[in-house]
């Protein structure tokens, strides 16, 4: 019986310590967001100099700052890409498991073989072709790779 207690406390206790090492990072940004400027780097933390200053910088549009549009963007890019992937992934993955055809063992490989090969690399040689056929500033040019990476 006083195993059993035992282990039940000390796995609660190893999910806390998780959750609390988990989270840490995300109450750290939320308590530096309300922070003043001036003591952004304050390493008390508990909440203190609270404004909502900050927040009023970044939906500034007078200043350059255009927050709501770049999420608005980030939105659509992203809806985007999960629609289309989820589109062709769905019917390709259902091809590759139920329907037996020639080349399949190959076919396989090359995607795999592709999902080997690092992403940061396709970088440069995109911007070179994006910025060749005048795609610079669409949204296609984040779509198209996203969906590739994505795949």
């Amino acid at each position: 019986m006083k195993t059993s207690i035992r282990s039940y406390v000390s796995n609660y206790a190893a999910v806390i310590i998780i959750l609390v090492w988990a989270l840490a990072p995300f109450y750290w940004m939320v308590v530096t967001a309300f922070r003043d400027k001036a003591h952004t780097f304050s390493t008390n933390p508990f909440p203190s100099h609270l404004t909502l200053e900050n927040f009023r910088e970044a939906m500034a549009t007078d200043a350059g700052n255009n927050f709501l549009r770049a999420i608005g963007n980030s939105l659509i890019i992203g809806f985007a890409t999960t629609a289309i992937a989820l589109l062709v992934g769905v019917f390709t993955a259902y091809a590759l498991a139920r329907v037996d055809f020639r080349g399949k063992g190959f076919v396989t490989g090359i995607i795999l073989a592709a999902s080997m090969f690092p992403g940061i690399a396709l970088v440069t040689p995109l911007f070179q072709l994006f910025s060749n056929i005048g795609w610079i500033g669409t949204y296609q040019a984040m779509i198209i790779p996203n969906i590739s990476f994505v795949l």
